[in-house]
């Protein structure tokens, strides 16, 4: 009950704020200009309250059959666990990259590519 009724007062805080918030940044003094810029929270909070209603129903509509036991379940299957885990693509490349040896082309023309040998940037070397 606690719980519901704090949650409770946070909302129309929270609405309230908004509400208020939008009617103070109204230009105008008049009802009317007030009394529009309160509709968009309070719509938006009284189709939120609906939208969470319909789940509540909807989620307590499906929970019994949820928590009914399928009747084929296995237990205790054995699983196999494989002792080496193998190098990703990651870290193939990158160990590649860090030895400078060929990095292999794709396995539709069978041959290795050569490391690029492309010149430094003009910037990155002094006196160039």
């Amino acid at each position: 009950m606690r719980t519901r009724l704090f949650a409770w007062l946070v909302t129309v805080a929270g609405l309230a704020a908004s509400v208020a918030a939008n009617v103070g940044h109204v230009a105008g003094h008049d009802l009317a200009s007030r009394a529009t810029a309160a509709v968009p929270p309070l719509a938006a909070a009284a189709s939120l309250t609906v939208a969470l209603g319909l789940l509540k129903r909807t989620v307590g509509a499906h929970q019994p059959a949820a928590e009914a036991a399928p009747e084929n379940v296995v237990e205790d299957v054995p699983v196999e666990v494989p002792t080496t885990v193998p190098a990703t693509t990651a870290e193939t490349v990158a160990d590649n990259v860090l030895e400078e040896a060929p990095i292999p082309a794709p396995a539709s023309t069978g041959q290795a590519v050569a490391p690029r040998t492309d010149p430094p940037c003009p910037g990155s070397v002094p006196g160039q």
